[in-house]
């Protein structure tokens, strides 16, 4: 297919809301990606629940930088104190205005990159479209894998949320537009882990767990809602799956 003839939402772009379904050999395509209680998992169903736009949507935000974040984390370390304990320290002061500066300028290159396509080997991360907190490998173990690491929302996360984009068919390679509907392999910066959905036990909430290990495995990304806004592009699909509603649990 020449480029000429791909319609601009073929392909994935820095501010869409996005769905992720997860693709599972002996299973075929097993469920929707959920953020609930924190935790990230797959109910196994092959229609969306009723809590689908509250807990499965995820907004793609480019890396984001969290050097001040991190100076001022580690002053609080340093210092044995909270926050609120060296509220009047002029060092904590000047560290405080510096990650305000710092999250200005991260709204900034997000307002600015919006809209353009996201290409293998670049670094995102994912925010949960309502709540705005991104994704990120935890240091805690998986709940049905030791040998795996616990994926969750978190508010500090820092640069615990970068994720790679990352080819799963070989026909593919870095540097090529993320098509929507590919299987993609979303490769934690830090630790070099990727996501998968683990296959045998589940959560007490019925759900898959979703955790980081070496294993290759795919998410299916899909569009829920171009960057801008439906209004943006009113010809852009969007699925419509039922709003706030009940909580269906997984069987």
């Amino acid at each position: 297919m020449s480029s000429a003839s791909v319609t601009p939402a073929a392909f994935l772009r820095v501010g869409d809301a996005i769905f992720l379904v997860s693709v599972d050999s002996s299973e075929g395509e097993g469920g929707f990606v959920s953020a609930r209680r924190g935790q990230l998992g797959v109910c196994s169903s092959p229609t969306p629940p009723a809590s689908f736009s509250h807990e499965s949507v995820f907004v793609v935000k480019p890396q984001q930088n969290y050097v001040a974040a991190r100076k001022l984390k580690a002053m609080l370390e340093q210092e044995n104190k909270t926050a609120e304990q060296m509220a009047a320290d002029p060092a904590l002061m000047a560290a405080q205005a510096a990650v305000e500066r710092e999250e200005e300028m991260n709204r900034a290159s997000f307002s600015r990159i919006a809209g353009r396509e996201v290409r293998y080997g670049q670094v995102v991360q994912l925010h949960h479209a309502v709540t705005d907190v991104p994704v990120a490998v935890g240091r805690q173990a998986a709940l049905l894998n030791r040998e795996g690491r616990r994926v969750v929302e978190s508010e500090a996360a820092g640069d615990a949320a970068w994720f790679r984009v990352m080819p799963r068919l070989r026909i593919q390679s870095e540097g090529e537009r993320v098509r929507l509907g590919d299987p993609i392999v979303l490769e934690h910066v830090q630790t070099s882990l990727r996501l998968r959905v683990e296959r045998a036990g589940r959560m007490p909430d019925g759900r898959r767990e979703v955790s980081a290990t070496l294993e290759k495995a795919a998410l299916r990304v899909s569009l829920y809602r171009p960057h801008g806004g439906a209004g943006e592009d009113a010809d852009a699909p969007r699925p419509l799956f039922g709003g706030g509603g009940g909580r269906l649990p997984c069987e």
